[in-house]
């Protein structure tokens, strides 16, 4: 299906063995705050462990000082 949107980039899939995420590690995703090269937060794995609330939280904080 994506293919026939026409994409001008490469496409590439993972096997049903899942290889290409075993041996590169292309899950888990995790929402980051960084502020001068110092992590202020680290989310949990996602998708499912994303807080988007908890980022909210720590930007509005932050915002507010």
């Amino acid at each position: 299906m994506l293919a026939n949107l026409h994409v001008k980039s490469t496409i590439v899939v993972d096997t049903m063995s899942n290889e290409a995420n075993a041996n590169y590690g292309g899950l888990y995703e995790r929402l980051y705050i960084l502020r001068n090269g110092v992590i202020e937060y680290q989310g949990e794995r996602g998708p499912v462990g994303y807080k988007l609330q908890e980022v909210e939280q720590w930007l509005t904080k932050y915002c507010s000082k």
